[in-house]
């Protein structure tokens, strides 16, 4: 049974936007004026369609189309004028929070007339001007892909000005007049409903008291609602406005909640024991309503009061009533386990009101178990109705992470796992930080805070943590060791902080601090620190000897030198000890030395012909072995062997080609014919090089290339200017090699026979479809008015053409004159007075156009015919058979055929007055 209903609405000249309000949901729409581009929004009673504005704001965003009240509390809808958004709006004052911008596809998404509704999963459905439909996500504030439903032939351009949905099924209006339901699974306009012709702007579904849908459409043309009942197909009218108006846009507070199969129904007029309500509280929050959204309270009686109580008082501190004053009515008692509200109310604001009592357990945790509720009406100065029984049972969900727990671990590098810290863990929780498999090694890097995190489906989630210490080794070291000389002693000792250290022990089972060595080897040491934990490191003590050196010299005949302070000057073999620094040890030096000889030393030379080599102030004209002895500066003299020999010229062989007309220039001589050659090339260095030169002929090189241009259209190619097809030939230059002649084909693209096709002429109130054709074999199509389809829907009389593109992308263009037809406006005089003074002294008719057959038969009171005529320029005088006709009301029947074609018939009476 509907109860209520609210309507927020605009008006202005061009826009008017509505919302309807039900008991348990609201309708809502937006728009402007035309003045100063106020959102004026209104509310309505559907019941005596009595108007009162809500608020206005302030914005320039025009053309809002429809609104839809979203799951996350705010208003949506498309909105305008130009590149069509869709926009987000605040409820409580209609200030606007955010513009979104429509995606693109392939076919566009083209706005205009939008609907929008809420879909099952919370999402925004948004409809465009020709059948497409796009998701948008509040929440993560982005569209998904846009995709187009099927139309029928006789639809093919619908605008989707308002959708709908119930259950699973989804309904669409457009401004053609029709209602249709739409199959998501297929994306086919299944059924479509004669609005009797109503232009529908808005579409809003309800539910009767039977559970079957009914459409709230606003109309465009009515000046108000009509609603549809799609199971029957029929229709009522709800509410005429004062104002023409236009209603743009139907939603609802509760629209996302959709229509539930089933309501709470609180009956005061109950005689047989149960509960009109039952909620189960499985997370354990101790937090309830007494009556869902779609709550009906019943009852035989008007009462003044109603109480909520809690049957059994709860303990101390834990569980309460609370509500809030809605629709007017005071409560009190809040905090108790009693609320009052009193006041003359009626049953709709019964339902609003115990939507908002709520059982409320404030306690730490929430104690399980059955809550039971009491409502009572009161009248008549104290009596009361039945008891209406609400019933809450609160639940402990069965889930746990475990107990926190901290632990302390020595460093030992061991793999270990977190689950074995936790006690009363459910298995399959998550670790934050992530650790995988809930294993990781114990290793001081790897201390800190672990989170297990235990997920419930419907009540949260729990948390376990385990605080991590994992010891860090002592801040220690061990100095010394490393490389002494033999004989020597080095002292090893613990440096750094031992406040944590409680023993020591070195590998000679010394616990000082220090120990002296002076043997070679590896010696540790071990600490224990902390909870048990054990360090351990090694140093290494390498006794090096002393170092032995050699060294080598040789000397030549004659010569001497010294070496640390020893005279040299013959071979033999030499020692002395360096001695070494405080980290360095001694080092014993062996010198060996040789005595030598002259430097041997052998060349190669060649002489070309009429050659002469200078060595050493000698001058070698001929082949033969020559020697010379080298003067060092340091080291022996060298003794220079040289063996010449005599040398010819080099040979070299090269070819080359000659094009037609080409010429070869080399070492002065000019080449322009094929044959072989032969030059001196003269050489800087070496002998010089006999060249042989083969010389061939070439030919042109030849290619052949096909150019396709449109008809008229100019292309240049090689610097040329081209208009016709053709064959033509080019000679192309070669950066390298003979040039290449170019046999070039000009083609013409042969082009479709366009053309205007439809009626040649519109009559008055008249629409005509005017085509592109062959729209098949054409791109890109552009119509004189501004269109970009295949065809355009024409009004009036004049020249109309389009441009478009070939398939081969060249411009074609054609044009149609339409006609208008003739008009079919005739005047008929309503009197005339045959006096003869010139005025008005003949009855005649005044077609707009001229006729191209017109009759007429006038008749006097008595029905017998006193004229007739069949010429189109007739006119009576008032005479039949000569005698004058008496003055009196006069019938006449006319029949007139245009030049169109069409035939009118009238009939009608006129007075002739004497």
């Amino acid at each position: 049974m509907i109860q209520y209903i609210r309507i927020i609405f605009i008006y202005n000249v061009l826009y008017f936007f509505l919302a309807v309000s039900l008991t348990g949901q609201t309708l809502i729409a937006s728009g402007n004026t035309s003045e100063d581009f106020e959102h004026v929004i209104f509310e309505i009673d559907i019941h005596t369609c009595e108007e009162r504005e809500l608020f206005r704001v302030n914005n320039v965003l025009l053309g809002l189309t429809d609104l839809v009240y979203a799951p996350d509390g705010y208003f949506y809808g498309p909105a305008g004028p130009s590149g069509w958004n869709l926009i987000k709006l605040d409820p409580e004052d209609g200030s606007l929070l955010e513009v979104y911008d429509y995606p693109t596809s392939p076919d566009g998404f083209t706005l205009g007339y939008a609907g929008i509704t809420v879909m099952e999963n919370g999402n925004l459905l948004v409809g465009g001007r020709r059948g497409e439909l796009v998701e948008f996500d509040p929440v993560e504030e982005e569209f998904g892909d846009v995709f187009n439903f099927d139309l029928p032939d006789e639809h093919d351009n619908w605008a989707v000005s308002g959708l709908g949905i119930y259950k699973d099924r989804v309904f669409t209006s457009s401004p053609s007049r029709t209602v249709g339901e739409l199959n998501l699974d297929d994306l086919e306009l299944d059924v479509t409903f004669d609005t009797l012709g109503a232009f529908i702007q808005a579409l809003q579904v309800l539910e009767t008291d039977c559970g079957e849908p009914y459409l709230v459409l606003g109309t465009a043309n009515r000046n108000g609602l009509i609603h549809l009942y799609p199971d029957r197909d029929s229709f009522f009218k709800a509410c005429d406005f004062s104002l023409p108006r236009t209603i743009f846009g139907l939603t609802s507070y509760t629209e996302y909640k959709g229509f539930p199969d089933c309501r709470d129904t609180i009956d005061l007029n109950a005689t047989a024991p149960g509960f009109d309500h039952f909620q189960l509280d499985e997370c354990g929050i101790g937090r309830a309503f007494i009556a869902h959204d779609s709550a009906e309270v019943y009852g035989d009686f008007s009462m003044d009061s109603i109480r909520v109580f809690l049957v059994e008082e709860p303990e101390p501190g834990s569980g309460r009533l609370e509500s809030e004053a809605h629709a007017g009515i005071a409560v009190s008692g809040e905090g108790s386990a009693e609320l009052l509200a009193e006041g003359m109310v009626v049953f709709k604001d019964w339902e609003s009101w115990l939507r908002t009592v709520e059982y409320v357990d404030s306690s730490p945790e929430p104690l399980p178990g059955l809550r039971r509720i009491a409502v009572v009406g009161y009248f008549n100065e104290g009596e009361t109705t039945d008891t209406a029984w609400s019933e809450i049972e609160v639940l402990q969900p069965d889930f746990s992470a475990g107990a926190d727990v901290e632990v302390e671990e020595c460093p030992t590098g061991d793999e270990i796992s977190l689950y074995d810290y936790l006690i009363g863990a459910d298995p399959d929780g998550i670790w934050e930080p992530e650790v995988p498999g809930g294993n990781l090694e114990l290793l001081p890097d790897n201390s800190g805070s672990y989170y297990y995190i235990v997920e419930h489906p419907d009540c949260g989630s729990d948390t376990a943590v385990v605080e991590l210490f994992v010891w860090p080794g002592p801040d220690v070291g061990i100095s010394g060791g490393g490389t002494i000389c033999e004989g020597r002693t080095t002292t090893l000792s613990v440096t750094g902080d031992l406040d944590d250290v409680v023993s020591l022990l070195w590998s000679d089972g010394t616990t000082a601090s220090s120990i002296e060595v002076s043997e070679a080897g590896s010696y540790w040491l071990r600490l224990v620190y902390g909870e048990d934990c054990i360090w351990t490191d090694t140093v290494e003590v390498v006794v090096e000897e002393t170092i032995h050196m050699e060294e080598e010299l040789s000397l030549c005949p004659g010569e001497q030198t010294e070496w640390h302070g020893q005279q040299i000057e013959s071979a033999g073999e030499y020692e002395t000890t360096l001695p070494g620094t405080d980290e360095a040890c001694d080092t014993l030096l062996v010198l060996t030395v040789t005595e030598t000889e002259y430097i041997p030393k052998e060349m190669e030379a060649s002489l070309c012909p009429g050659q002469e080599l200078e060595i050493e102030g000698e001058t070698i004209d001929a082949p033969g072995t020559y020697e010379f002895v080298l003067d060092a500066e340091t080291g022996c003299d060298t003794l220079m062997v040289m063996t010449v020999t005599e040398a010819e010229f080099i040979p070299k062989e090269m070819e080359a080609s000659l094009c037609p007309g080409q010429e070869l220039e080399i070492e002065g001589k000019t080449i322009d014919a094929p044959g072989t050659y032969e030059f001196i090339l003269d050489a800087e260095t070496g002998c010089d090089t006999l060249l042989t030169l083969e010389v061939y002929a070439r030919d042109f090189e030849e290619m052949q290339e096909i150019i396709s241009k449109c008809p008229g259209e100019v292309v240049w190619y090689m610097g040329e200017q081209i208009e016709d097809a053709g064959e033509y030939e080019f000679l192309l230059p070669a950066a390298d090699g003979c040039d290449t002649v170019v046999h070039l084909l000009v083609e013409t693209y042969s082009l479709p026979e366009v053309e205007v096709t439809g009626p040649d002429l519109v009559c008055e109130g008249q629409q005509i479809e005017l085509r592109a054709s062959p729209a098949e074999q054409l791109q890109e199509i552009r119509w004189s008015s501004g269109e970009t389809t295949e065809t355009i829907q024409v009004s009036e009389g004049g020249i109309y053409g389009f441009e478009a593109l070939s398939l081969n992308a060249c411009e074609v263009s054609a044009e149609k004159e339409i006609g208008e037809c003739p008009s079919r406006q005739v005047y008929i005089p309503n009197a005339f007075s045959p006096n003869g003074d010139g005025i008005n002294d003949e009855w005649t008719v005044y077609p707009a156009s001229d006729p191209v057959r017109m009759e007429v038969q006038i008749y006097d009171r008595w029905g017998s015919r006193v004229f007739e005529s069949s010429s189109p320029g007739f006119d009576w005088d008032g005479t039949f058979r000569g005698e004058e006709s008496p003055p009196g009301v006069y019938v006449f029947r006319l029949t007139v055929e245009f030049s169109d074609g069409h035939e009118e018939v009238m009939s009608g009476d006129f007075v002739l007055v004497r």
